[in-house]
């Protein structure tokens, strides 16, 4: 989780500074990892070199938008909603941020790693089959049915042509997005 303090100009011409909290849950990152094409990785690099201003801002609104939320007082939960997020697009915080983070890449490198849990590294190293390639829990469940049965394997073609309930049926059943 990233904790970011903010300095702005509300609409009233008031300065206001203020603390807001963003996070990518490993969940989230696996969204990202099976909707982006070639994945997050390879998107982010691939969108950030090609200098395009308009993928990088898309790129840039939609993280932003997907990683802010709120620390509930016990901090026991990350609260992220429509509402919350609505809340910070609306505020000249998210303008501010969004400049920053197209202004230097330094800053958005950091804030970008800042989003993923700490202990990522290692969730991703216990995931990792003999092979090399992630082990869902869907993936673990098939195998463990039929052991003899070779991986099932979508590319990203597939992927991206079938609907978000057809995709999640498939990945259900066992089948893995080939990276």
């Amino acid at each position: 989780m990233l904790k970011k303090s903010i300095t702005y100009k509300d609409f009233n011409g008031v300065e206001q500074t203020e603390e807001f909290h963003f996070h990518l849950s490993a969940e989230k990152l696996m969204e990202l990892e099976s909707t982006l094409p070639g994945g997050f990785e390879k998107y982010t690099t691939k969108v950030m070199e090609s200098g395009d201003g308009g993928q990088i801002l898309d790129l840039f609104k939609k993280i932003i938008r997907m990683s802010i939320g709120r620390v509930s007082e016990d901090g026991k939960r990350f609260d992220q909603n429509d509402e919350i997020t609505a809340d910070f697009v609306s505020t000249n915080a998210y303008t501010k941020l969004f400049i920053m983070l197209g202004k230097d890449a330094d800053t958005a490198a950091k804030f970008f790693n800042g989003l993923v849990p700490q202990d990522l590294a290692e969730q991703v190293e216990e995931l990792k089959g003999g092979n090399g390639e992630p082990v869902t829990r869907e993936r673990f469940e098939a195998e463990r049915r039929h052991p003899s049965a070779s991986p099932k394997v979508l590319t990203q073609a597939e992927a991206q042509a079938m609907s978000q309930e057809e995709l999640l049926a498939k990945m259900k059943d066992g089948w893995t997005i080939q990276t």
